[in-house]
Formats: structure tokens, C-alpha cells, sequence
């Protein structure tokens, strides 16, 4: 009888213990999230894992580890990493002479009825820490303050044109873009156009 008085008060300890684990500053926004969103932003700092637009390339690669980095050019890195064991997502970062200028982070999911339900986590989330979004056709933007350059990031749910989850979120220079368009059929290739750049069309991201 000793010992079961002895396990229920261990236990119960342990349960108690569990639900008072303390969460780190940089995590509390985060915590509040469901799987896979936490696994996906790591943290509140920074627009993404810590990095904000105008970082150097030295000091995206020191945050971000060159673990999954697939490939290198002079002003681009793109990483790839797996999500649970049937979704996988990739994430890249393009330069310019002022350092980080965007960030393009595509999740492919095996269902999309999984994508809506990521996509809902990314609205709530950039919901509760940059405001209400500016909804264009399915293409939301929230504007990202007092950021070393002007920034905003897109969310666009292309599940339909692809046939399976597919997520894009961008975080951008708004500088660099001035009009939306809602997006239009795919061809077989990734050829979503959403944001403008002076009279060069820019796409969201290309294979």
C-alpha cells in the first residue's frame, strides 16, 4: 500500500512538473501554436528563426547552420529539410548590396486539407504579432515594423494549382514591390505571380 501511495505521489509530481516547464522568452508566442508551426519558425525572434531582412549572408548562415543548406551562390542560399516523415518544406534567402532583401519558405504536404490547416496556424500567428492582415483575392500581407528594412510578408495557399499542400510564405523588402495579382494557373512549373518589381516581374519562387 506504501509503495502505490509512493507512485501515485510521484507521478503526480511529474505530471506537475511537466505542465509548470517554463518556456523560454523566445518561444512564447510559439508555444500557443500547434505542430508543425513551431517546428517550422523555431522562435519568435527576428521574421524567421531569429533573421530579419538586412542581415548579412555571415550572419544568416551563423543563425541557420549549414546543416540543410543544399545550395550556395554569391547572393542566394536555399536549405531543405523534411517535416514529420511525409511533408518536407524548403527555405531561401536572396541578397542584395543591403544585406537579406527576402526570404521564400515553401511547404509541400502530402494532403491539402493539412496545408489549411497550416495555413490557419500561419494567420493566427502573424495575426497576433504583426495585426491584421491586407487580404488581396486568397494572397494575405501583414506589414512588419520597425524592421533595419521596410518589410512585409505574403501568405498564399497554391494547394489547388499543385493538386497537393502547397504553402508559400515570403517575407519581402516592400520597397522592392508596389502590386499584387491574384494568383493564375500553373502550367506544371511554379510560375504563381504575385509581386512586382518596377517593370520586372518577379515570382514568388522559381524551380
Amino acid at each position: 500500500m506504501d509503495f502505490l501511495r509512493l507512485a501515485v505521489v510521484f507521478f503526480a509530481l511529474l505530471l506537475f512538473s511537466c505542465s509548470n516547464e517554463k518556456v523560454p522568452d523566445n518561444q512564447k508566442l510559439l508555444h500557443g501554436f500547434e505542430a508543425p508551426l513551431p517546428e517550422l519558425m523555431r522562435n519568435d525572434e527576428g521574421i524567421f528563426r531569429g533573421i530579419s531582412l538586412g542581415m548579412t549572408m555571415a550572419q544568416v548562415r551563423a543563425s541557420t547552420g549549414d546543416t540543410n543548406l543544399t545550395q550556395m551562390e554569391p547572393n542566394y542560399l536555399l536549405f531543405e529539410d523534411s517535416l514529420g516523415k511525409k511533408d518536407h518544406y524548403t527555405y531561401d534567402f536572396s541578397f542584395d548590396s543591403l544585406g537579406l532583401k527576402e526570404i521564400n519558405i515553401d511547404v509541400y504536404q502530402h494532403d491539402s486539407a493539412d496545408a489549411q490547416a497550416l495555413f490557419d496556424l500561419f494567420k493566427g500567428y502573424f495575426t497576433k504579432k504583426y495585426g491584421e492582415p491586407s487580404t488581396v483575392k486568397d494572397l494575405l500581407t501583414w506589414e512588419i515594423k520597425g524592421q533595419k528594412r521596410s518589410t512585409e510578408v505574403a501568405l498564399l495557399d497554391q494547394s489547388i494549382d499543385y493538386g497537393y499542400g502547397k504553402l508559400t510564405i515570403i517575407f519581402y523588402d516592400k520597397h522592392l514591390a508596389h502590386d499584387f495579382r491574384p494568383p493564375v494557373d500553373s502550367t506544371g512549373t511554379d510560375s504563381v505571380k504575385i509581386v512586382y518589381a518596377g517593370p520586372r516581374t518577379r515570382s514568388i519562387h522559381d524551380f
